[in-house]
């Protein structure tokens, strides 16, 4: 009696369990985005930059669109460009370029995950806090964090807007 019963869950649940398999053969991929590598001359470290273009994006050369930046990429950029994507559709946010800054190895890699972020986002020194004493040891380097956002990271974005509008104008 048990191994029927047993028997049949199992034929009930395969199709559930080939199913998710299935699924995440899949991954899901923000349409219209792409990540790229910056490497900061002012700190040394490479960023990774999630970017989402709106759908319209090339089809009129002089159109400016505004650029929203985020942190913290692994968890906020699907958020904010499929959230600023939702509302441009529907007529309630003008188009705009999404631009999140992430580390190498993401969110995979935790323990280098909180040292850049604990480096990155103290403005001074703080042994005390945050991720433990071996992480805070790390902190303090908002100033150079700060200064690859204002001098290379917007430069960086308004390199890529013109290049690309230049391809598109070329009739690519």
């Amino acid at each position: 009696m048990h191994k029927r019963i047993g028997l049949a869950a199992l034929i009930v649940a395969w199709p559930l369990w080939s199913a998710a398999a299935t699924r995440a053969a899949h991954p899901f991929v923000v349409p219209n985005s792409e990540v790229v590598t910056l490497h900061s001359q002012k700190d040394g470290e490479d960023y990774l930059l999630y970017i989402s273009l709106p759908r319209d994006y090339g089809k009129d050369p002089q159109h400016r669109y505004p650029v929203i930046y985020t942190l913290d990429a692994d968890y906020s950029f699907a958020l904010a460009a499929n959230t600023t994507t939702h509302f441009t559709d529907r007529g309630n946010l003008p188009p705009m370029i999404v631009v999140s800054i992430a580390y190498p190895g993401g969110i995979t890699d935790l323990d280098q995950y909180h040292l850049h972020r604990t480096h990155d986002y103290t403005p001074t020194y703080s042994p005390a806090g945050g991720y433990g004493p071996a992480v805070q040891k790390y902190s303090g380097g908002g100033d150079q964090f700060r200064d690859f956002i204002t001098d290379e990271l917007f430069g960086y974005v308004e390199w890529l807007r013109q290049e690309f509008l230049d391809f598109a104008g070329a009739g690519h």
